[in-house]
């Protein structure tokens, strides 16, 4: 059973997320998804970094920087951060953290 507050904050956070109305459905496929979304963000994280270690290699790839197309990487990170914004304020400022943002 859950507590009194616990059903109270709940509701709360589902009020916010109904005013907010952004991508909702999306969200919902995410919560019920494997891991839900500390899952889906966890995913995102590891893709991200992946795709910012094989950046920082490009150059020693023979690419120039100037070539290399950073479009996946910012993709990521934009998805990583919209989906970060339902996470706990403390885990949200630690992956804003990491990528300095």
């Amino acid at each position: 059973m859950l507590e009194k507050e616990e059903v109270t904050k709940y509701k709360k956070r589902i009020k916010e997320l109904e005013e907010r109305n952004e991508g909702l459905e999306d969200l919902v496929q995410i919560f019920r998804s494997p891991g839900g979304l500390d899952g889906k963000v966890s995913r995102l994280l590891e893709g991200v970094r992946k795709a910012a270690t094989a950046y920082s290699q490009a150059e020693k790839l023979g690419l120039k920087p100037e070539n290399v197309d950073f479009g996946y990487l910012n993709s990521r990170i934009e998805e990583l951060l919209k989906y970060s914004e339902y996470l706990p304020p403390e885990k949200r400022i630690k992956i804003k953290k990491e990528f300095g943002l």
